[in-house]
């Protein structure tokens, strides 16, 4: 079941993110959205009645930190900050631009958070990377959102959802797939407006909680194309 309630704010975090290009124009046009709110470092060049676009710093966010208010947030930031650190120990998940965006928007009674995480993020794994992810998202559970969604999409790829559509493409990956023992479900790269579709289907929802979407969540991207269109 999804949410009735329409005349919401979307904030997108950050708006030159290349599945944000894909979700902007969705929310944009999808009626429960009154208003969409873009965070970037650098202007988009783009125009319409439902659009505001706010330029920060990412080390700067307390400048900003009044207008991070709003229904939904969708977070594209990953594991950056200031300085790069080589250990987990020396790393500080309250410092990471994602954690602290999320933070402010908690704080300012907004109600859910979309965040876009990796494949494989686990807080015990080898990479460094996604053991500070896997770190970082069980802190973002820890916020007091009304609903969190993490996502972890296979590798990305800006490859056209269209060309895979239809009994071509399903036909080609399940041949594949049965050559390969599932590796190309599980590790076929994923069109960003696949995952932007599914974000903002994600958003609609009316059960509280904390939800992932794991990478087999994106396998059938041909029958979810047909599904979430928006």
């Amino acid at each position: 079941m999804e949410i009735t309630k329409d005349k919401k704010i979307a904030l997108v975090f950050d708006a030159n993110h290349k599945v944000a290009r894909k979700i902007i124009p969705m929310l944009l046009q999808h009626e429960a959205y009154s208003s969409v709110r873009l965070f970037s470092e650098t202007p988009l060049a783009i125009e319409h009645e439902k659009l505001q676009q706010f330029l920060f710093h990412p080390t700067k966010l307390s400048e900003i930190d009044n207008e991070i208010k709003g229904d939904d947030l969708f977070c594209f930031y990953d594991i950056q900050q200031q300085h790069n650190p080589n250990t987990l120990d020396t790393i500080k998940i309250k410092y990471l631009y994602s954690y602290q965006i999320s933070n402010i928007a908690a704080e300012n009674k907004v109600s859910q958070l979309l965040f876009l995480s990796s494949v494989h993020s686990d807080k015990l794994a080898m990479n460094l990377n996604k053991r500070i992810r896997g770190h970082l998202e069980e802190s973002l559970f820890n916020l007091p959102f009304w609903a969190i969604h993490i996502f972890r999409p296979p590798f990305l790829s800006d490859i056209d959802w269209s060309n895979w559509s239809g009994d071509w493409g399903k036909k080609v990956g399940e041949n594949i797939d049965a050559l390969t023992g599932g590796l190309v479900s599980k590790y076929f790269p994923t069109p960003f407006d696949m995952v932007a579709a599914l974000m903002v289907h994600a958003a609609q929802q009316i059960k509280s909680g904390a939800f992932v979407y794991h990478s087999t969540y994106f396998n059938d991207f041909v029958e979810k194309r047909m599904r979430l269109e928006i």
